[in-house]
C-alpha cells in the first residue's frame, strides 16, 4: 500500500495539471458515490423486510406456544423450571434465525448480483465477478439471528409462565390481558416518536438512518396501537361481513374480538408489507415523474451526433473527441435548425469528481428547456459565452451551500480556477455533482477545442428520419460516430431507471411472499386455539363448508383491516421516503399521490388473506368431532 501511494504521488508530479491518478478501487468508490441515493432506498426497504421477518418469527413462535401449552404444563409438572422452558423456546427461535439467515445470505447474493449487473449496464463496466465483503456477510448473518431471537423473547416468556395446573386442565385461551386493553397507549407514543424522528434534523445528516429508526418506532407502535384499531374496525366492518357471510361472518367477528393479539399480529404483518408496496410504488412514481420532467427539459433535442458508446461518467475521459469542424457541415443539412457542441470531462472540485459539461450558451438556450431554481436564465446565458461563469446542479447547492453569485473552484489543466455561479438547475448525472461551463473556458483552461458530440434541433415541419439519413451521410467518413434520435436517448435513460427500480420491486414481492406465510400462521394459530370450539360447532350441526366459510370470513376481515391501516402507514412511509430522496439527491422529487397502488394494496391485502386462509380452513373442516370435543 505504501509503495502504491509513493508511485501515485510521483505520477501526479509528472503529469499535466487537470489530470488525476486513481487506483481501481477509487474508481469503484466514485461509482458508489454516484449510486448512494439508490443504495439508501435499498437499505430502507431492507429494514422494512426485516420487520416483516421479525413479525413472522414472532407469530410462528406464538402459534407454537399456543399448540404446546399442555406440553409445557406437563414439563413443569415433571420438574422443568421456568428458566428451562424459556431456554427451550429461545433455542428454537435461534435455530429459526440461523436457518433463515443462511437462506437470506444466499438470496441476498442473488439480489446483489442482479443489482451489480444493473449498475454495470448503466455505467458500461465489464462485470467479471461480484464479491461480498466477509464483514458484511458476518454482520448480516448476526443481524438475522439477533432479530429472530428478539422476536422470540415474548413467546418464550409467555411459555415460561404457563401454569402447570391450568395447562393440564386445558387453559389455552389468549384472553384479554393488560396489553390488549392498554397497549394502544405506548403504541400511540411510539408512532408519535417515529414521526418526530422523521421530522428531526437527523434526516438531513443521515436520511437512511432517520428512515430506519422512524419506521421502527412507527411499526412497533402500530403493532401495539392495532390492538385498539382492530377492535374498532372489526366492530365497524361487522355489519358488512355478517351481510355477506351470514352466521359464519358473525362467528368470524366474534373470533377476532376474542383473539385481538393474534389478529393484530396478522394485521401488522400485512400493513408492513403494504407499506413497502405503497412506498416502492410512490418512489417509482416520484422518480419517474421527476426524471421525465428532467429528461424533457435537459434532453429535448431531436438528434444527437456523438461517440459510439453511451456516456459513462466514470470513464468519460476515455472517449475519442469529435472534430468541431463537423458542426459547419451539419448546419448545412436540410432541416437542421440549431446545433450545440457538447464536451464532457471530469474535474476535481469540492473534494470529489465533478462532471463537467461544456456548452455554447447561445445555442444551448434553444436546445434545452431546463428551468433554473436560482438565478436568471436569460441573463446568465446572455453573458455565459464570455467565460468565467458556471451553472451548477441543485445537488451541489443543497450539499455544499454554494449559491448564485458565489465562487466554485475547479482543477483544470491550467491549475485551480475560480468561477462565478450564474445559475442553479436540477441534474441527476454523477449523483447530481454536475457543472456546465462555456466553450470559451474549455478552450482557455482545458486547452481543448474538440467536442464529444452535437445536440441538434430541427426546423418546424422537418421530418426526423430523412434528416437523420442526411446527417449520417455527412459523418460517414468519420470513424466511430453515431447518429441517434433524441427519442432513443431519452428512452435509454428511462430504461436505466426502470432497471434500478426493478430490483426494489423484487424486494417488495419477497416481502409479500413472507406476508402470506405470516397470515397462514395467524389463521392456523386461530384454528389451533379453537379446536374444541370448532368441534362443538360441528357437533351441533355445522357443516365442513360452514366451518371453512367462517375461517374464510375471518381472513377477509383481517385483509380489509390490514388494507385500511396499511394505506395509512404506507402513505406516511412513502412521504418520508420522498423527503429522504430529496435530501440525498438534492433534487425536487415531487410527491405523487399513488392512487393506483392504494387500490392495489386493498386488492392484494384481501386477496392474500383469502388465499392464505385456504389451508387453515381446510384443516379446520377436517377436525375430528369426537376428539375436538374432548380436546383440553
Amino acid at each position: 500500500m505504501l509503495f502504491r501511494s509513493v508511485v501515485k504521488r510521483r505520477l501526479r508530479r509528472n503529469i499535466p495539471d487537470g489530470y488525476d491518478v486513481k487506483r481501481p478501487e477509487e474508481k469503484g468508490a466514485s461509482i458508489e458515490a454516484v449510486t448512494k441515493g439508490m443504495m439508501s432506498a435499498f437499505s430502507s426497504f431492507g429494514s422494512l423486510a426485516l420487520f416483516i421477518g421479525a413479525f413472522v418469527v414472532f407469530n410462528t413462535m406464538m402459534m407454537s406456544v399456543a399448540e404446546r401449552t399442555r406440553e409445557m404444563g406437563l414439563l413443569r409438572l415433571v420438574g422443568a423450571t421456568r428458566k428451562q422452558i424459556l431456554e427451550v423456546i429461545l433455542l428454537e427461535t435461534t435455530i429459526f434465525g440461523l436457518f433463515g439467515s443462511v437462506l437470506g445470505l444466499i438470496l441476498g447474493k442473488l439480489l446483489a448480483t442482479g443489482l451489480a449487473e444493473q449498475v454495470a449496464a448503466v455505467y458500461h463496466i465489464s462485470l467479471t465477478k461480484v464479491t461480498t465483503p466477509i464483514g458484511w456477510v458476518a454482520v448480516s448473518f448476526a443481524v438475522g439471528v439477533v432479530i429472530s431471537i428478539i422476536a422470540g423473547l415474548q413467546p418464550a416468556w409467555k411459555a415460561s409462565i404457563v401454569s402447570p395446573i391450568e395447562a393440564v386442565r386445558g387453559g389455552r385461551g389468549s384472553g384479554r390481558n393488560r396489553l390488549a386493553r392498554y397497549g394502544w397507549l405506548p403504541g400511540l407514543l411510539l408512532i408519535l416518536l417515529g414521526v418526530a424522528v422523521y421530522l428531526s434534523p437527523l434526516k438531513e445528516k443521515n436520511g437512511a438512518m432517520a428512515f430506519d429508526i422512524g419506521s421502527a418506532f412507527i411499526f412497533l407502535g402500530m403493532a401495539l396501537f392495532s390492538l385498539l384499531l382492530v377492535r374498532i374496525l372489526n366492530f365497524l366492518l361487522a355489519p358488512l361481513v355478517k351481510a355477506i357471510f351470514g352466521h359464519e361472518g358473525r362467528l368470524a367477528v366474534d373470533s377476532i374480538k376474542r383473539g385481538l393479539p393474534r389478529a393484530s399480529l396478522a394485521v401488522v404483518t400485512l400493513l408492513v408489507s403494504l407499506s413497502m408496496i405503497i412506498a416502492s410504488g410512490e418512489l417509482g412514481l416520484a422518480d419517474r415523474t421527476f426524471l421525465n420532467n428532467w429528461i424533457e427539459a435537459v434532453l429535448p433535442f431531436d438528434i444527437s451526433v456523438r461517440t459510439p458508446l453511451p456516456i459513462s461518467i466514470v470513464d468519460i475521459n476515455k472517449y475519442a473527441p469529435v472534430d468541431i469542424g463537423l458542426e459547419k457541415q451539419i448546419k448545412k443539412v436540410k432541416g437542421v435548425k440549431e446545433t450545440t457542441p457538447v464536451k464532457f470531462v471530469l474535474a476535481q472540485g469540492l473534494k470529489r469528481d465533478i462532471f463537467i459539461i461544456s456548452i455554447r450558451g447561445k445555442s444551448w438556450r434553444r436546445t434545452s428547456n431546463v428551468a433554473f431554481e436560482e438565478g436568471d436564465k436569460n441573463e446568465t446565458l446572455n453573458t455565459f459565452d464570455r467565460g468565467g461563469k458556471v451553472m451548477i446542479s441543485s445537488t451541489i447547492t443543497s450539499n455544499n451551500g454554494i449559491h448564485v453569485g458565489q465562487r466554485l473552484r475547479l482543477k483544470t489543466p491550467s491549475g485551480w480556477r475560480s468561477f462565478e455561479v450564474g445559475g442553479v438547475f436540477p441534474m441527476t448525472a454523477n449523483d447530481g455533482y454536475t457543472v456546465y461551463i462555456s466553450r470559451h473556458d474549455q478552450i482557455k483552461y482545458w486547452h481543448d477545442s474538440s467536442t464529444d458530440g452535437f445536440n441538434i434541433t430541427l426546423k418546424s415541419g422537418a421530418k426526423l428520419e430523412p434528416t437523420m439519413k442526411r446527417i449520417k451521410k455527412v459523418v460517414a467518413g468519420q470513424s466511430g460516430i453515431e447518429v441517434l434520435s433524441g427519442r432513443d436517448i431519452r428512452q435509454e435513460v428511462r430504461n436505466s431507471v426502470n432497471g434500478f427500480l426493478s430490483v426494489v420491486n423484487a424486494l417488495v414481492w419477497l416481502a409479500l411472499a413472507v406476508t402470506v406465510l405470516g397470515i397462514i400462521n395467524t389463521l392456523a394459530m386461530s384454528v389451533a386455539e379453537r379446536i374444541r370450539e370448532i368441534g362443538v360447532l360441528r357437533a351441533i350441526g355445522s357443516s365442513k363448508l360452514q366451518i371453512g366459510k367462517m375461517i374464510f370470513a375471518e381472513a377477509g376481515i383481517l385483509g380489509l383491516i390490514g388494507a385500511i391501516l396499511g394505506i395509512v402507514s404506507g402513505l406516511l412511509v412513502a412521504w418520508q421516503l420522498v423527503i429522504i430522496s430529496q435530501l440525498v439527491g438534492g433534487w425536487k422529487v415531487p410527491f405523487v399521490f399513488p392512487a393506483l397502488y392504494l387500490w392495489l394494496a386493498v386488492i392484494m391485502s384481501v386477496g392474500v388473506s383469502l388465499l392464505a386462509s385456504l389451508l387453515p380452513s381446510r384443516e379446520a373442516a377436517r377436525v375430528d368431532i369426537v376428539k375436538a370435543v374432548q380436546w383440553e
